[in-house]
């Protein structure tokens, strides 16, 4: 997983991206104040694109007017992989950098989550029994 934003989201409430940076999840913004990174796009395991006017907030979702396409054909995909690639490369130098103290939290609740199932004798299971990840994917960790 990795993330581009725009560097005047991340001043935002309620953004996310340095959290997910403090997580270890790969996070960089655009270069400049007054050219907005504005592409709302997501390849998810190059299976299928996500794209649309969405623009990723809790607002959006909860009351703005947007719309969001889910495309599996693999000419979008490629394409869209692509700019992603391009866009990553530009930014570089942009990458948000993990705060310190904010991300041994993090992952000291991660381990402590762990140990709680372990001790539980479940894994990966609600409390239902059934399994809370989508079929195929096996969650890495970080």
């Amino acid at each position: 997983m990795r993330i581009i934003t725009d560097d005047e989201t991340m001043k935002n409430k309620g953004n996310d991206s340095q959290w997910l940076a403090n997580a270890g999840i790969p996070v960089r913004t655009d270069d400049h104040e007054q050219h907005h990174m504005h592409n709302k796009f997501m390849v998810v395991d190059g299976v299928f694109l996500l794209t649309g006017s969405f623009n990723w907030t809790f607002q959006a979702g909860a009351s703005n007017q947007e719309n969001l396409l889910v495309v599996d054909h693999p000419f979008y995909i490629e394409r869209y992989t692509v700019e992603f690639n391009n866009l990553w490369k530009q930014f570089a130098a942009q990458e948000v950098q993990a705060e310190e103290r904010a991300a041994a939290t993090i992952q000291k609740s991660y381990r402590n989550k762990q140990a709680r199932q372990q001790n539980k004798g479940g894994s990966n299971k609600n409390q239902s029994g059934k399994s809370q990840s989508a079929p195929g994917y096996k969650f890495q960790g970080w």
